[in-house]
């Protein structure tokens, strides 16, 4: 996954979130070939395997945010819902989940999103079609459907609407 860095009226908004996020890794197992069969043991007069890759390491600070929006978030936040617009005026945008773990902040789920018809604003007004910038802590959580269990304050209502 990149991350590109946008212009600063475009810049993601970012919430802290209490979320489960789930990463996980793949494993293989050597011994068959993509055939199924098994492979012959190495002789030992055979070059050692290669050396496994590194696993890159995870930043330390969220990606694609930029100074000012990296020194609004709180120090404690564990976890992150990070959307990235396509572009100032586009209303395209990515949703990325992150966590913050020992080693940084580790990405989790990621989708397309639409944000305001207009794209972003830095300085959002009533009925400008933009979304506003900036870090925004989530204290409730709703929709249409009966509470899923979410761990917030959930509201249901028929007057959500899907844009």
């Amino acid at each position: 996954m990149s991350v590109r860095r946008l212009p600063l009226a475009a810049r993601p908004l970012c919430a802290s979130l209490l979320a489960l996020v789930c990463a996980g890794s793949l494993a293989g197992c050597g011994g068959q070939s993509a055939g199924g069969v098994r492979s012959a043991p190495a002789s030992p007069s055979a070059a050692p395997p290669a050396p496994a890759a590194a696993t890159p390491a995870l930043p330390s600070e969220l990606p694609g945010l930029g100074p000012r929006t990296l020194a609004k978030i709180p120090t404690g936040t564990r976890q992150a819902v990070v959307v990235t617009g396509e572009g100032k005026d586009s209303p395209k945008s990515t949703v990325v989940v992150y966590e913050r773990t020992s080693e940084g902040w580790r990405a989790g789920a990621s989708w397309p999103a639409h944000n305001a018809l207009r794209g972003w604003s830095d300085h959002h007004r009533m009925g400008d079609l933009r979304s506003p910038i900036g870090v925004f802590t989530l204290t409730d959580a709703g929709g249409k459907l009966a509470d899923p269990g979410a761990k917030l304050p959930y509201n249901r209502s028929n007057g959500f609407t899907v844009g």
